[in-house]
């Protein structure tokens, strides 16, 4: 009895806003931090201040090793229906984020990510950018 009204309780409650929303640990003490469809953003666990270093939303594609982060953005603007809502532009641009500086390095081109990249030695990083839902993320 007590499984059978389990199964519908899960169910119910896999349908209510925030039951997708998931951190994903990168490196140097930060966090991927999904807490809406659009509010996706790279930050550092445990809290920032504005002059912390942080890849704002909405980050479509991620990458890291043990220092550094690549991301690539989706750049919100505002829905003309909804002015207080965002929603994805479909403008992109890239971003480097050195955990150990800490430093960030953006709005860059795809050529410039390359470059950069290459100078840092990390440009097999590039290869390695992907959606972020395809991570395994802790709730």
């Amino acid at each position: 009895m007590k499984r059978a009204l389990l199964i519908p309780f899960a169910l119910l409650l896999s349908g209510f806003a925030g039951s997708s929303d998931y951190h994903l640990e990168l490196c140097g003490g930060y966090i991927l931090s999904r807490s809406s469809a659009h509010q996706v953003i790279v930050v550092p666990y445990g809290g920032w201040s504005k002059e912390t270093p942080i890849i704002e939303e909405k980050v479509v594609e991620i990458a890291w090793d043990s220092r550094y982060i690549l991301a690539k953005r989706d750049h919100l603007t505002p829905d003309q229906e909804q002015k207080t809502y965002m929603i994805p532009s479909g403008n992109y641009s890239y971003w480097i984020l050195d955990t150990q500086t800490p430093s960030v390095a953006g709005p860059l081109t795809q050529k410039e990510l390359k470059e950069n990249t290459e100078k840092l030695g990390i440009s097999e990083l590039i290869e390695s950018l992907k959606d972020p839902r395809t991570y395994k993320k802790k709730h």
